[in-house]
């Protein structure tokens, strides 16, 4: 329709005056829009920066453009964020309600979170309205198998087990995609159905090798590509050729800790499936650490015996640099007190490393009593960079109080906690790190009682940097 405007007296001057104005905000808002996409494209590898770029978004200016949001809640998906993927892709849907990727998104992120019957209803509703694509038909496929290996009755299994396979054959069927077809081979054997599993898996993989040929070298379906070759492979209980594409993926295409953990986490299914060790080709998936660390403090001018004296911090330094390298240290927890805990995080930042910060009271508080120090003059510009390039700064309690021990003890557990959980939700170990002198502490909840702490629980050696002997061999 056609809107025919005055061209004289004052309604058609006010409006000759407003639409300019109009246009030229919608024009800056669009403007910032684009910025926005440019921004989540580039700071999307790294935890701390998308973290940092959500944080301090505008959901005015996000909500010009949808492809904002279906990029940054892939990117968290990547790096292993299924919790921060959900909350981008829950406002995202508050502006685009019918947003089908951001529907799938939110729904595998709910998945991954353990969130499997949320999942599953999003999906469902997605299916009846029409959407049968591979996409859909593949995440709902993976939620039945979820709750397949969930249920609680045989009557509850058989019917998810079959859900899952017929979903997954859907997909395929309608869409010839490798993702799905792949799937619906492994829940085909798992069925029992071997004859149709090996099938799918025979044309999974010439699908597989044609693509990998034509695939221009900067594809980013390399990784996967190998990694489908090599479970098509082991349906067919064909270990050396599942080995060989494993080991490639995951070594030659620079994937992230999560693909590579759940690469992994399905390879140890079908093995167990194939009655073999389901650990035999763990060989084939290098993954890092996570570190727990905690450490002395530099000593402040008013200790009259040295233990972490700030003339041997290079020496310290270098101790820790070689632990991170040692255990393969790519993701950190820990405090940030003067001393160990700064090291270790300048130094796992060093390296491009993920770090993430738990302070048992709030920040001003926090430098008072546990950075701030005459014999460490920059230590406050450091604790402050530290922070600003963290992937997550937790603050327990903005009222504790310093002098209280159980403060602290409950900010070591924490740190334990997180750590134990990020373990869990990537598949990958944990290497506890500890600076210490082997004596006595000065109180409770410092390095000492870290150790009894950690060693009380028996699962993990406690790897001990003993700062007692780097200090006797500086002064010897």
């Amino acid at each position: 329709m056609e809107i025919d405007l005055p061209k004289r007296g004052r309604f058609g001057q006010c409006l000759s005056r407003l639409l300019p104005e109009e246009n030229s905000q919608s024009e800056t808002i669009e403007a910032q829009a684009s910025e926005a996409l440019a921004k989540v494209k580039q700071n999307g590898g790294s935890l701390a920066t998308l973290r940092a770029v959500w944080e301090s978004h505008s959901p005015v200016v996000w909500s010009h453009n949808r492809d904002i949001y279906r990029r940054a809640v892939d990117a968290a998906l990547k790096l292993g964020e299924s919790f921060l993927a959900y909350d981008i892709a829950d406002e995202g849907l508050a502006y685009f309600s019918d947003e089908v990727r951001l529907l799938q998104l939110k729904a595998l992120s709910l998945a991954r979170t353990g969130t499997t019957s949320g999942a599953n209803d999003i999906l469902e509703e997605l299916r009846k309205q029409g959407h049968d694509d591979e996409e859909t038909m593949g995440i709902l496929a993976r939620t039945h198998k979820d709750l397949w290996m969930l249920s609680s009755t045989e009557e509850e299994a058989d019917y998810h087990l079959l859900q899952s396979l017929g979903f997954y054959l859907e997909g395929y069927e309608s869409s010839g995609g490798y993702y799905t077809g792949i799937n619906a081979a492994s829940m085909a054997l798992v069925a029992g159905e071997t004859e149709k599993a090996e099938a799918i898996a025979h044309e999974v993989s010439a699908i597989c090798k044609e693509s990998l040929a034509k695939a221009p070298p900067d594809s980013g379906e390399f990784y996967w590509l190998e990694a489908t070759a090599a479970e098509a492979a082991l349906v067919v209980g064909d270990l050396a050729t599942a080995s060989k594409f494993y080991l490639n993926a995951t070594t030659e295409h620079h994937p992230g800790a999560a693909e590579v953990s759940r690469t992994r986490s399905q390879a140890r299914f079908l093995l167990q499936h194939l009655g073999q060790d389901k650990r035999q080709l763990d060989d084939c998936f290098a993954l890092p650490k996570i570190a727990l660390f905690s450490g002395h403090m530099f000593d402040q001018p008013h200790r009259d015996i040295p233990r972490f004296p700030a003339a041997i911090e290079n020496e310290v330094r270098v101790a820790v640099e070689q632990a991170i390298q040692r255990h393969d240290i790519q993701i950190g927890y820990c405090s940030l007190a003067n001393g160990g805990d700064l090291l270790f995080a300048e130094s796992l930042l060093k390296i491009g490393g993920e770090i993430h910060i738990v302070l048992p009271f709030s920040i001003k508080t926090f430098k008072k009593y546990s950075v701030q120090n005459p014999l460490v003059p920059n230590a406050e510009h450091r604790f402050d960079r530290v922070l600003d390039q963290a992937a997550t700064v937790r603050v327990l309690s903005e009222q504790g109080d310093p002098h209280d021990e159980a403060g602290y003890n409950y900010c070591n557990q924490v740190i334990t906690g997180l750590a134990v959980l990020k373990s869990k939700f990537l598949g990958m170990d944990i290497a506890p790190v500890l600076l210490w002198d082997h004596k006595k502490g000065d109180g409770g909840g410092g390095t000492e009682s870290v150790f009894h702490s950690w060693s009380n629980h028996g699962e993990r050696e406690v790897d001990i940097l003993r700062i007692d002997q780097i200090l006797d061999e500086q002064l010897n």
